[in-house]
C-alpha cells in the first residue's frame, strides 16, 4: 500500500506556491479537508550513489495537474 505524500512549496518572491491546490477549483473531487494549501504526490523517487563520496540526485515526483502547474 502506498503512502500519501502532501508538498508545501513556498518561493523567496512569490510566496506559498502550493496556496489552493488542493481545493475543489483546483483538483476535483480528489481534494482532501485540511489539505487545502498542499499539493498531493502520486509518486516520489530519490537516488543516492556512492562510489568515493555519497552524491544524493535530484528528487523527482509526479502531482496531477493543479494551480501550482506551469501553464
Amino acid at each position: 500500500m502506498g503512502n500519501l505524500i502532501y508538498l508545501t512549496i513556498e518561493g523567496k518572491q512569490q510566496g506559498l506556491i502550493s496556496r489552493g491546490c488542493g481545493t475543489v477549483d483546483s483538483i476535483g473531487n480528489k481534494c482532501q479537508e485540511g489539505k487545502e494549501d498542499e499539493i498531493i504526490i502520486i509518486e516520489y523517487s530519490s537516488t543516492i550513489t556512492r562510489n568515493q563520496n555519497v552524491s544524493h540526485h535530484p528528487i523527482e515526483f509526479i502531482k496531477n495537474i493543479d494551480k501550482s502547474s506551469p501553464l
